[in-house]
């Protein structure tokens, strides 16, 4: 079920939405891809082992997310890493 803040595109700021790879810039200059994966494993782990009786979703979800984070972070950081050489050329 989509609300307004889940199906609206809020966080990119108007240079990243014409330009997405500036926030794929950003990310990795925030952090590299070890650590970008080390933080998603972290908030896996905290979210996975949590004790909260109200959980609207299965703990079978918040894996899919995961793998499908961590397979967005992955891409991000191959479409930055050749936006980088490319730029350098």
């Amino acid at each position: 079920m989509q609300n307004e803040r889940t199906s609206q595109i809020f966080r990119l700021t108007p240079p990243e939405r014409e330009n997405p790879n500036l926030a794929f810039q950003d990310i990795f200059n925030y952090a590299n891809l070890t650590d970008q994966k080390e933080m998603l494993w972290e908030w896996f782990t905290i979210a996975i082992t949590s004790s909260n009786a109200k959980r609207k979703i299965t703990r079978e979800n918040l894996i899919f997310c995961y793998e499908q984070m961590e397979k967005l972070v992955e891409a991000a950081h191959l479409i930055n890493e050749r936006a980088v050489t490319l730029n350098q050329s």
